[in-house]
């Protein structure tokens, strides 16, 4: 099952700066860097070691990623010689993570003939600011957050800004992947149609070799398309509210 199909999400310990604002600072030397206007995100601390229950709440109307109950997204999974089909559907279902209240989301892949290869669910809140963290997944490389060191992590900022690098997932105590925002304004197309000023989001595997793989949101849709190299992909065909 792709990590991105559990809506992925988001996502360096303290106070996160940009990678282009990083580099600039080093490397301006004789001249001011370009000015980057702050967002929420600059405030947040990804991972959050202690969150605090009364932040969150299981309303997700995030632009980028809204998570209503009742909502499924079908995808055409591609690059797959077993898998087809691959969907999303946000569940009534609240399970309490870390003292957190999270939206369950439910995540399933299907084979060519309609069987079920792999049912997965994720964890989800919102914090008064509208950005969405993760709490955790089950599936072979589940994590909850308050156990075995893993900590909630950003699924999306509220303010997607270019440039913006943060911990993608943190289990064991350490960083497992991380996530960069590639661009705000993208344009992708698919089975369910064309968007405009999408949000590409990059994330990658911290163990040698790993391969990146880039994530589509957009807005008021959520997660349009999965694009990895030399693997599974997903492509969204439907949206039913």
């Amino acid at each position: 099952m792709l990590c991105a199909m559990r809506l992925l999400v988001a996502r360096v310990v303290g106070p996160v700066v940009a990678p282009g604002l990083a580099l600039a600072l080093l490397c301006g030397c004789g001249s001011a860097p370009e000015r980057i206007d702050p967002t929420g995100i600059d405030s947040l601390t990804i991972p959050t070691p202690s969150p605090d229950p009364s932040d969150f709440t299981v309303r997700i109307d995030n632009r980028w990623l809204p998570l209503a109950p009742g909502t499924t997204w079908t995808y055409e999974v591609t690059g797959s010689a077993r898998a087809s089909t691959a969907t999303t559907t946000v569940t009534d279902q609240t399970s309490t993570i870390a003292g957190v209240r999270t939206v369950v989301v439910r995540h399933e892949t299907l084979g060519r003939r309609g069987r079920v290869l792999e049912t997965t669910d994720s964890y989800y809140a919102q914090d008064r600011d509208g950005n969405v963290w993760i709490f955790g997944t089950t599936g072979p490389d589940g994590w909850r957050a308050g156990e075995d060191s893993a900590e909630a992590t950003l699924a999306m900022a509220d303010g997607p800004r270019h440039g913006d690098g943060y911990a993608a997932e943190f289990v064991g105590g350490a960083i497992t992947r991380a996530a960069e925002v590639r661009a705000t304004n993208a344009t992708t197309y698919t089975p369910y149609g064309e968007f405009d000023d999408v949000v590409e989001v990059e994330e990658t595997g911290v163990e040698e070799g790993a391969e990146p793989y880039v994530s589509s949101y957009a807005e008021g849709v959520g997660l349009v398309e999965v694009d990895r190299t030399g693997a599974e992909g997903l492509e969204l065909v439907d949206v039913q509210r």
